[in-house]
């Protein structure tokens, strides 16, 4: 049979930078005309606690027309508590608008915003947090957290840069380091806290854009011990995003910004530091999602941004 041709994806201006901080319209969540492709992806790991190897997956996001011969930028999405690969991409999220409950797709959401040119064609991973299924249930922070930062490094990550058409050369630390303005993790929730114990304090240097959803509070002491013991002073933050249900009944909502931004230090400054609040949203789905709508604008561009809180 004649093979069909890779289809080429239309080609869109960068739109405007639009955050929401209400409902996103409804359409950016019908199916798209121009859809990327989703598939569970298998890797290797290790439980480092004790040394066995496993077998994990992947929910990998391909955007229309990928082609192997061009780089493109990677987001990871860490989930919440209980979740696993397929919390983010391929299950769908309760979400209030103003007149109705409905259950979203969020990978309708990205292929729509590729395709009306709200953010560059990306890949996007989405990962388990938890070494097996039995974990979520047995809940030890300090495992989880830990079995992470090294599945994250020395697994995850190098995985996706042999397989995927990556900024990075290679899988090798080198070229993951060398291509971190490319690579960006937000988590909500646990995956929020996972993305702050387990990349962020102690992986800076291989990726320079992140986003917390429903996170609670970041540390700035926490973070310059274990950026200073690792030599990471002189690595950049592309782009800090804190994002909080308006009425979150767990953390309060300006606490992380506002601690963060009282260092006036080279890390966290009015083009890389930011801060949203979901409006009427609680720890709840609608803060994931308008989370990742609006980090999905503001990760991996050149420009200044607008400041969107305290200006």
């Amino acid at each position: 049979p004649t093979p069909e041709p890779t289809p080429e994806p239309t080609p869109q201006p960068l739109h405007p930078l639009e955050i929401n901080e209400y409902f996103i319209e409804k359409d950016f969540f019908e199916p798209a005309e121009e859809q990327g492709t989703l598939t569970s992806v298998e890797y290797a790991t290790t439980e480092y606690a004790s040394g066995e190897p496993v077998t994990k997956q992947l929910s990998v996001y391909l955007p229309y027309g990928y082609d192997e011969g061009r780089q493109y930028n990677v987001m990871f999405l860490l989930h919440t508590s209980f979740g696993n690969e397929n919390t983010w991409l391929v299950n769908t999220h309760e979400y209030q608008f103003a007149d109705t409950l409905e259950y979203v797709s969020a990978k309708n959401m990205i292929d729509n915003m590729i395709q009306r040119g709200y953010c560059e064609p990306l890949i996007v991973i989405a990962p388990s947090g938890y070494i097996n299924e039995a974990a979520p249930y047995v809940h030890n922070s300090a495992r989880d957290y830990e079995q992470f930062d090294y599945e994250f490094s020395q697994d995850i990550l190098p995985f996706v840069a042999e397989h995927y058409a990556t900024y990075a050369q290679d899988g090798s630390h080198e070229a993951l380091v060398d291509a971190r303005e490319h690579f960006g993790i937000l988590g909500a929730s646990f995956g929020a806290y996972m993305n702050y114990i387990s990349i962020f304090a102690t992986h800076m240097d291989l990726a320079a854009n992140y986003a917390f959803v429903g996170g609670g509070a970041l540390d700035y002491g926490y973070l310059y011990e274990r950026w200073a013991s690792r030599g990471f002073l002189d690595y950049d933050i592309h782009c800090l995003y804190i994002i909080e249900g308006e009425v979150d009944d767990r953390f309060g909502p300006e606490s992380s910004y506002l601690t963060l931004r009282g260092y006036a230090t080279d890390f966290f400054s009015d083009d890389n530091l930011h801060f949203s609040i979901i409006y009427g949203a609680g720890h709840e789905p609608r803060s994931w999602v308008n989370g990742l709508f609006n980090s999905l604008q503001i990760f991996f561009r050149d420009e200044p941004y607008p400041i969107p809180y305290g200006a």
